[in-house]
Parts: C-alpha cells; structure tokens; sequence
C-alpha cells in the first residue's frame, strides 16, 4: 500500500508540466490583466527637454516606490506665482536643460539607507507608443548605470513587468561610459527563477511528505 501511494505520488509529480520562462511570464501577464502592455526590465523613454525630444535608459524598479531622473545644476524660480525649476540632465555626453513645475518636495530614502530631500516635478513621458504623466524625484544619479528609474507611481495600473526581457516596448539604448555600472537601488521584483525555485520547493514539501508515508 504504501510503495503503491509513492509511486502515484511521483508518477504526478513527474507529470506537472515544465515551462519555459517566456511561457511562465505569458501566463501571468494573460491571468492579470491581457490588456495591460507589458514592460521589461530596462526600457528607452522620451521626454520634453527645452531644445527639442531626449531619449533616455530607464531601468525599472518595482521596488522604487517613487521614480527618479538624473538632474544636476538644479535652479528654482517662480513662473506666474507658481514654483519651477530648471536642470541639466542626460545620457553620457548627451546634455540637456529641462524645466518642470515643482509638484512637492518630500524625503526620499535610497536602497543603500541614505536619505536626501529632493524636489519632485510631473513630467509627460513616452515608453514606445505609450504616453503617460509620471512624477519624478531630481536627484544626481551620475554614480548609476541609468538616468531614469520608473517606480510603482509610474508603473502601477499602467504596466505589467516582466523582467527577463530588456526593451519590450522600446529600443534599448547603449550604456554610457560615463554612468558607472553600480545600481544601489536594484530592487526589482522576483524574477522569474524565484517562482521556480518556489515550485521546487513545494516539489521537496512533496518529497517530504513521501517520506513520511515511508
């Protein structure tokens, strides 16, 4: 009896099917939401710089609870009674001014603990062919590999992430020399090989409890 229940035991477990990690992702994204566009783990974004369109790396961080683009030389004034500010930012040797009406100005703490006070604008930005309104924190991401980061504000009800793909609706872009390869804020979500790992491991509660039958 008990060599009997082993061997249907296995016989299911050898018979649970195994997918590829494209096929896992595709399974999520159609059981959410099949309407909702899919964003990988970097994209190209485009946004409105004041002598025309700049592209941008952008990497994507569901664990950001906010997004960020890189910003140095940070000026105030006011326009019509209202707070503006004017930077400098962009993309290696690629340099431009950008001007953006200040939305707030809130504590932010990075994934290395660090905290700093930033300023926060709302900026129209495009992901492929998909144009959203996002808010961004201006802080100098120079030390990071991308000027942009798109956290959950940016992609919550607009995006699924599927982070085995790089450019899923844009062009990736090519990284820079002049931004160091040191993400301090990699603090993506579970990537697909964790839900393996979770489903061997609920294969070894299996095996477990076989052996308890033993």
């Amino acid at each position: 009896m008990k060599f009997g229940t082993v061997f249907i035991a296995l016989l299911m477990v050898g018979s649970l099917p195994v997918l590829a990690e494209h096929e896992v992702n595709a399974l999520q994204a159609s059981a959410i939401r099949p309407e909702t566009p899919v964003i990988g783990s970097s994209e190209t974004i485009s946004v409105p710089a004041m002598e025309g369109t700049l592209r941008l790396a952008a990497k994507v961080d569901t664990g950001a609870a906010t997004s960020s683009l890189h910003a140095t030389d940070i000026v105030k004034f006011k326009r019509d009674g209202k707070e503006f500010v004017r930077f400098t930012t962009g993309h290696g040797e690629v340099k431009a001014v950008m001007e953006g009406q200040v939305t707030r100005e809130d504590e932010v703490t990075s994934s290395n603990g660090t905290s700093q006070i930033r300023v926060f604008i709302e900026l129209p930005v495009r992901i492929g062919s998909h144009a959203v309104q996002a808010e961004f924190s201006l802080t100098d991401r120079s030390s990071m590999m991308n000027p942009v980061l798109l956290g959950k504000s940016l992609l919550k009800n607009r995006f699924l992430v599927d982070v085995g793909v790089d450019g899923a609706l844009s062009k990736p872009m090519k990284k820079p020399a002049s931004f160091k390869a040191k993400e301090v804020e990699s603090r993506t979500s579970q990537p697909v090989s964790a839900i393996l790992n979770g489903t061997c491991k609920v294969c070894a509660c299996v095996f477990s409890g076989l052996g308890l039958l033993i």
